[in-house]
């Protein structure tokens, strides 16, 4: 069957394999030990950690095949990717996509193909590192410089997973610029989402490994002080359009969120954060949830590289690309977004140093209202009129219809 190249034969820090494919595809008496070997040892592991840990002094193709068996699962169940409706390894493409996309029978460096709900499709790359210290390198992602090219051709996303400790070196450009600078996004799954994954995902990844249905997520149930918290700020809503919620760090104010924006029925909502890693966790709570409650949601992640100072753009584009789904950050796209109907609710997560082009994006929607805003340490909006922090504070700027500030 066509299948990647799962060597790092141009990386000093991988290891030999003990077999190479022809021309880019592996013999069946290689394929099939592999797959079944890589089955064997995700079934056997206590977490995704542990697999990787197993596969330490495994050929090759048994580590190549098996963490690409991962991505592909954890990219078919993760709740962040609930907006993909077709994951794919290379020799399972749907023959018409592979036609549109000019495919022969070797990969070129892609190994999994996915299809989201609008019809735009995702490249990914698969790069299991021995040597997790050290970076993936430019080199070993040359076909995915390639991939730019593939944006005419209805490719919107490139994502790159490894297993290194480290973020790619000048991921950024390899698409001119990085997240929302060019005609194709870049996503980047690395050591953390192997190493930090959740009991219940490794779980779900097992089970569609294993050829099984996942087991369904069961709606996280709220501790007393939360019920607490949700019942004031409901009550509250039903008449003030601005409350605050002020608890101590490690309390679940996250997730207080998520329930009231359910309490009040809002079927919009902005959740504006400091800083990308809190996005990339805000984004883990909002879309789980989503998924266990059955509440169909549209998610958009919004950064702007253009509110930071050009010396910190390139530190930002590379953030960007680690919050795991693709980010927007040109208004006109984001306005799309703002007015399309749907019945689905719409959920924004954006940092406060984008509360421009946020704005900017609801007035060229025609002035576009949320429901409901959440406004995560909201001690960071004090200061003088003007600074960045405070944009999405005035419905000049922003029409919110109810802002809830969370702090500690």
């Amino acid at each position: 069957m066509p299948a990647h190249n799962p060597s790092e034969s141009d990386s000093p820090y991988f290891d030999t394999p003990a077999a190479m494919p022809v021309d880019g595809v592996w013999s069946t008496a290689e394929a099939a030990p592999a797959a079944a070997g890589a089955r064997g040892l995700i079934a056997a592991a206590s977490s995704c950690s542990a697999l990787l840990v197993a596969l330490e002094g495994r050929p090759a193709h048994v580590k190549g095949e098996a963490f690409e068996l991962v991505v592909a699962a954890y990219l078919k169940t993760a709740p962040c990717y609930q907006n993909l409706t077709g994951v794919w390894r290379f020799a399972d493409i749907p023959a018409d996509i592979a036609a549109r996309l000019q495919f022969g029978r070797r990969d070129n460096g892609i190994d999994i193909l996915c299809q989201a709900a609008d019809g735009k499709l995702w490249a990914v790359q698969c790069k299991y590192k021995s040597r997790t210290d050290k970076p993936v390198g430019m080199r070993e992602l040359s076909t995915f410089t390639q991939l730019a090219a593939l944006s005419g051709r209805a490719i919107d996303t490139c994502v790159v997973a490894h297993t290194s400790e480290k973020p790619i070196n000048k991921l950024h450009e390899a698409t001119n610029g990085g997240a929302g600078d060019s005609a194709i996004h870049v996503v980047e799954l690395g050591w953390s989402v192997w190493h930090e994954m959740p009991a219940e995902q490794w779980a779900a990844i097992q089970s569609v490994c294993a050829g099984s249905k996942p087991k369904e997520l069961d709606p996280r149930a709220p501790r007393p002080h939360q019920v607490r918290a949700v019942e004031a700020a409901v009550r509250h809503f039903a008449r003030g359009d601005r409350g605050k919620v002020i608890m101590p760090c490690g309390t679940g104010k996250s997730l207080v969120g998520v329930w009231v924006a359910n309490g009040i029925d809002a079927q919009s909502c902005i959740v504006v954060l400091p800083s990308l890693l809190l996005v990339g966790q805000t984004l883990a709570d909002w879309t789980r949830e989503a998924v266990a409650l059955g509440i169909p949601t549209e998610f958009m992640v919004v950064c702007s590289d253009k509110t930071v100072a050009k010396g910190a753009q390139r530190e930002l584009a590379e953030s960007a690309a680690e919050v795991g789904i693709p980010v927007e950050s040109d208004p006109a796209i984001i306005a799309q977004w703002m007015a399309m109907p749907t019945a689905m609710r719409k959920v924004m997560l954006t940092t406060y140093q984008s509360g421009a082009t946020v704005s900017t994006a609801a007035k060229m929607a025609g002035g576009f209202a949320f429901d409901f805003g959440l406004f995560d340490e909201a001690h960071k909006t004090a200061g003088p009129d003007g600074k960045s922090f405070s944009t999405l504070l005035k419905d000049e700027n922003l029409t919110v219809r109810r802002r809830m500030f969370m702090t500690a």
